[in-house]
């Protein structure tokens, strides 16, 4: 129904010494504060039933938290206004019996909510309509509309086939409400009022009046595979990281943070419970480890832990009706000053030379562990909103892909380091989604796969830099001089929202000499390239990536403890933000009040030969971008840029950014009186495709 992203290889944050991390508190990102949800006061199905004689109104009620946040005005709309239209704060009817879909957005469309709403006249008790419903399984803020069930239900840790009782209504509700429940078509059983399902599939049931048989209505149960509804943690992790096999995950309920699972009564929210196991002051997770799939050459070298933290494994295929999970007690709530001895303490590092730290795999929010897993409907994230993206350092992936023929589709995923990151699997698709709020890159692709340099001379290091270049940086091609790949991805309409850098990078290993001679580590031979990555746009994809070039920050990219610069004031941050600034022309640039804005597009990089691809299919809006080509992180003025690329390589950078006079991506009207760091003000962001 609506959008979707990329990944890098081996360059990111983590220094694990004090002082670096109380260096990096001084970089901040601030952003506005984002709404988190609609809280729709409404079942999934209402009745409004109007006079014949008085105009009548129906009121609405939604509000999005935070309060404080600066989209949390809400937009109502109908799909209909011939059948009922909306003055204000009410519903106004036209006179005119039917059914309307009610939704309710913030005022920047990044939320939505919804719901059904049938007018009719009231009065009499001869039935004119049935209708079926069930207020259990709400779109919730989901962008998609489908509707899934679990076959079976977890009770007191064993599986029972599930059982589901649909709400029905007779219009007018003054007539009698008895009714004959049974079922058309599929594996199911009529147990009274209930639904037993027996097999996966279509279950087509039907509602006749006892009084009018004549009047009737079906409704269809969508039951997957394979598949368990997860009401509670508890269930999710017998799904997840508890079963060996795995079992398809049909989400039945929110699973959110302390602060967004109560009201401001201290009751949860309809259907929401608490991401984590056991009493909400002392929550317990079921935190599981696997080794990194990066270059772990360095950590072995130096018996370091080799393990990352995964909180949630995806086995099997995702259904999320639209529910939320929300990691933020796990990956953020200790963070700060407990980081030291916290689980989500970022990544990795892929090596420490000096004073300077390059890092690998972070920690994973949610992992999809396996082939040909589909993610549907879901909103994933790994904690709460902020209000500064470098709040973001240490609380890891939000999702990342470990396998092929991998579909995510009509979700909304957010909060995280990276928020999805795909290395060395094939056949990524990632279509109708909304990917926003990352701290360094939204969507990263990479490779896994390298190819080491041979025959490098004694004196590679004295040679010249595209000598080096091109010993320490072998070409990923087969014998036959085909391009060797084994990463691709599809985004497809989907939408990228608010990044620390770029939207996207697609980034290749680092090959300079320092890491073949092991000068400074003592760890020798890590130069390589990786296998080459392709990533293609298609649709109506988005990149809502405005920033000031001060807030362009690659300091989670490499660390740098700037006292180890000989006492230098050296600032992390700057280092790639310094090329970007170099390279750029008029045609990306926009200024206004004294600074520089730029667009976060699209990054190649790493240092090392990057042969990754990028195709621009149907309205992908290649004429929108502006290409800065062939950047390089050398001769900026200062020895670290020329220290770090000794370790990075010689490579160059490619940088697709929108082309700051196209009116289709640059709000017109922020050079005047709008903010420039772009968030749609008309259009919803997540148009129906």
């Amino acid at each position: 129904m609506k959008k979707k992203t990329l990944c890098l290889l081996l360059l990111m944050p983590i220094v694990l010494v004090l002082v670096v991390f109380t260096s990096a508190n001084l970089i901040k990102l601030p952003i506005e504060l984002m709404a988190e949800k609609i809280v729709l006061e409404h079942e999934d199905v209402e009745f409004f039933a109007i006079s014949e004689t008085e105009e009548s109104r129906y009121r609405l009620y939604a509000h999005a938290t935070p309060s404080q946040a600066v989209n949390s005005e809400i937009v109502w709309s109908v799909d209909d206004e011939e059948i009922a239209s909306i003055d204000k704060n009410y519903l106004v009817s036209k006179r005119k019996e039917g059914t309307v879909v009610v939704s309710a957005r913030t005022v920047d469309g990044l939320l939505n909510a919804s719901f059904t709403l049938e007018i009719f006249f009231d009065g009499g008790t001869e039935p004119k309509k049935v209708v079926i419903s069930d207020p259990t399984v709400s779109s919730g803020t989901g962008i998609g509309d489908e509707k899934v069930y679990g076959l079976q239900n977890l009770v007191e840790g064993k599986l029972v086939n599930s059982v589901e009782t649909p709400k029905v209504t007779i219009i007018p509700r003054s007539a009698p409400q008895d009714y004959k429940l049974e079922v058309v078509s599929g594996d199911a059983t009529i147990e009274g009022k209930s639904v037993r399902f027996n097999d996966s599939g279509n279950v087509v049931v039907k509602a006749t009046s006892i009084t009018d048989p004549t009047k009737f209505q079906t409704y269809t149960y969508n039951v997957a595979l394979d598949s368990v509804n997860v009401y509670d943690y508890e269930d999710l992790m017998y799904c997840t990281n508890e079963s060996q096999e795995g079992k398809v995950v049909v989400m039945r309920t929110n699973l959110e943070s302390i602060k967004n699972a109560y009201d401001e009564k201290g009751n949860l929210y309809k259907n929401t419970q608490l991401f984590g196991k056991g009493d909400r002051d002392k929550l317990e997770f079921n935190v599981q480890y696997i080794e990194s799939t990066y270059d772990v050459g360095y950590l072995k070298f130096k018996n370091m832990d080799t393990k990352i933290a995964v909180a949630v494994n995806f086995k099997k295929s995702v259904y999320g009706n639209g529910f939320t999970i929300n990691l933020h007690e796990l990956c953020y709530e200790n963070a700060g000053l407990a980081l030291l001895d916290h689980i989500y303490k970022g990544p990795l590092p892929f090596i420490q030379i000096s004073f300077v730290t390059v890092s690998g795999q972070d920690n994973i929010g949610f992992l999809v562990s396996n082939d040909n897993v589909t993610v549907s409907n879901i909103s994933l994230r790994n904690s709460n909103a902020v209000t500064d993206l470098t709040y973001l350092d240490y609380v890891g992936t939000t999702l990342e892909v470990m396998g092929d023929n991998v579909t995510i589709k009509n979700s909304i995923l957010s909060n995280g380091l990276t928020v999805l990151r795909s290395f060395s699997n094939e056949n990524l698709l990632i279509d109708g989604c909304l990917l926003q709020m990352a701290r360094e890159f939204i969507f990263k692709l990479g490779s896994n796969t390298v190819i080491k340099p041979t025959n490098v001379p004694a004196n590679v290091a004295s040679l010249p830099i595209s000598e080096k270049y091109n010993i320490l940086s072998p070409k990923p091609f087969d014998d036959e001089g085909n391009l060797l790949s084994d990463s691709s991805a599809i985004i497809n309409n989907s939408y990228f929202y608010r990044s620390g850098f770029f939207s996207i990078g697609l980034d290749t290993h680092f090959a300079g000499e320092v890491l073949h001679n092991g000068n400074y580590s003592g760890c020798k031979y890590l130069a390589a390239t990786s296998y080459a990555s392709r990533l293609t746009i298609s649709g109506d994809t988005r990149f809502y990536d405005w920033k000031s070039i001060e807030g362009l920050d690659s300091s989670t990219l490499i660390k740098i403890n700037a006292e180890g610069v000989g006492g230098s004031s050296f600032d992390p941050s700057s280092l790639i933000t310094d090329m970007v600034k170099q390279a750029a022309s008029a045609e990306m640039e926009i200024e206004k009040d004294g600074k520089t804005y730029l667009h976060g597009g699209i990054a190649f990089f790493g240092g090392g030969r990057n042969e990754s691809t990028i195709t621009f299919t149907e309205s992908g809006y290649l004429d929108a971008f502006y290409l800065l080509d062939n950047v390089t992180i050398q001769g900026f003025g200062n020895s670290i840029s020329d220290l770090v690329s000794t370790a990075s390589g010689y490579g160059a950078f490619k940088f697709y950014t929108y082309n700051a006079t196209s009116r289709l991506y640059y709000n017109e009207q922020a050079t005047s009186d709008e903010d420039v760091n772009m968030i749609p003000q008309v259009e919803a962001i997540i148009p129906a495709v």
